[in-house]
Formats: C-alpha cells, structure tokens, sequence
C-alpha cells in the first residue's frame, strides 16, 4: 500500500476503473459482523434474502463495504476480501478484459435496482470484480477511519499487469523509485488523483487485488484484531506514508490496516 485518494465523502458512482466497492463472503455472518464491528464500529443493514443475505456495512450512515454468506459466485472467491472496480459499460469492460488476456469467472448479472456486476482474473490471475453502478454507486466513504483506504492488485509479472490494466481501463501510472518489487499508482482517464496501485508480488505470493483500511491508530487496531479473534500477519510498522498492518480475518481473509500521514 503505497497512498491513498485524497477525498472522503462520495455519493452516485465512481468514474471507470476507480476501485469503487470491496465485498466478502463469510461462513458465519453474525460473527464476521460482530468481528469488523468491533474492529471498525462498522453497523450492517438487514440481510437482503432476495440477493443471498446480502449485506451492507455503514460508518457513521456511510456504506463502506459488503458481506454475504456463501452463494453461487462464491465458488471463486476463497475467503477473500473482492475488490471491484467501477464501469459505465458492463459488456464493452467485459469485451476488453477477455481481449486483454482476462478471464470471466462470473458473467454479467443484474443486481436489482442497485447495479450489474461480474468477477474476472487478470492476465496475472488476480480475481477482481467489476461494478456498473446503478442504484448502489458503491461505497461512499474512503480514506476515513473504519473506512477503504487503498486498494492495489498485485501480479508476478509487473509490466504485463501495467499493461492489461492499461489496455481495459486506461490507466496512467506514476512510477514510484526504489529497489526491489516494481510499483506503480494509477490515475483514472476521468480522475486528478491516484486512486490505487499495480504492482509485483514478492516473495512468491499469488497474484491477488488487496484492500487496506484506514484506521486511527495501526497498534491498538491490531489490538482489537487479536482480542476479536483474528490475526496480526505482519506487525505494525512505519513506511513511507505512514503506519501499516497486514491482518487475518475469522475465515482467513486478509487485510491492511493503515494511519496515512496528510501530505
């Protein structure tokens, strides 16, 4: 996790390829709400049974995530937190992510009123989701604490990861220096400011797209994780733009957990 979109409060949808919307399906839905409750104060809206027992997350009367139980595109999404990014045109999106080299693990499919959405793996294997926005514009709360701070997806193969992103969204990248594991943050075609990262993975990890939170104070959330029964992966440490933790959640979901320093 590298920075973070500068903005906070957003309402209707996001402009196309912004990473707009984060779910997670859980084997026990009143312990996964009880357990990020506690994390972030996050409160839950009653379960939609007509969309799986579909919920969303609210801080302070923001929606700033989703958790469902297991359901048909759940098949693919192996305790993972999903990361989905916006379009205003599911079927030409999709057109581009398969003649990118992407694959469709779950086709286009109607949400109701709220909106369209489909998961894919990038040329890497990284799972992602798409989200046409309709009713639901996606989450309305970011870079708060309790709310997504950063989301980046990850890849063995840097350039070719820069390139399909390139190719389906028309990212444009700012190279950040150093040694070691490639990295770059993106902007939208639509967008002023960086709104996620593409980079390497390292140390053999799995290509995956990663979701970090923003949080007051990295040590005592990491305290919270652990009396919550979670995970701490990695200790809290400082890095460039701040304070970051990786953690596990009760089905073994990651996440980060960050204090981003104002620049």
């Amino acid at each position: 996790m590298q920075g973070r979109p500068s903005m906070t409060v957003h309402k209707g949808a996001w402009p196309p390829g912004t990473p707009c919307w984060v779910d997670l399906s859980v084997s026990d839905m009143q312990r996964s709400q009880e357990f990020y409750g506690a994390v972030f104060g996050w409160e839950f809206s009653q379960r939609a049974e007509e969309f799986g027992g579909y919920s969303n997350a609210f801080l302070r009367g923001s929606r700033v995530a989703g958790m469902s139980p297991p359901s048909a595109p759940d098949a693919y999404l192996a305790s993972a937190w999903t990361v989905y990014l916006a379009t205003d045109d599911s079927e030409a999106t999709d057109a581009a992510i398969n003649e990118a080299g992407g694959q469709t693990l779950f086709p286009i499919t109607q949400v109701g009123v709220h909106g369209r959405m489909a998961l894919y793996v990038d040329v890497c294997g990284a799972r992602f989701g798409t989200w046409e926005a309709a009713k639901h514009g996606g989450y309305e709360l970011v870079s708060e604490p309790g709310a997504v701070a950063w989301c980046e997806g990850l890849g063995d193969n840097y350039q070719a990861g820069k390139d399909f992103y390139e190719k389906v969204f028309g990212y444009r990248y700012t190279e950040l220096p150093g040694e070691g594991a490639g990295y770059a943050m993106f902007i939208v075609p639509q967008g002023r400011r960086v709104v996620g990262g593409i980079g390497e993975t390292v140390d053999g990890g799995p290509p995956v797209w990663t979701v970090t939170f923003e949080v007051e104070d990295v040590d005592a959330t990491a305290a919270a994780v652990r009396a919550a029964g979670g995970r701490i992966l990695a200790e809290p440490f400082d890095y460039s733009y701040g304070r970051l933790a990786m953690c596990q959640g009760l089905d073994r979901e990651k996440f980060g957990i960050s204090f981003t320093k104002h620049q």
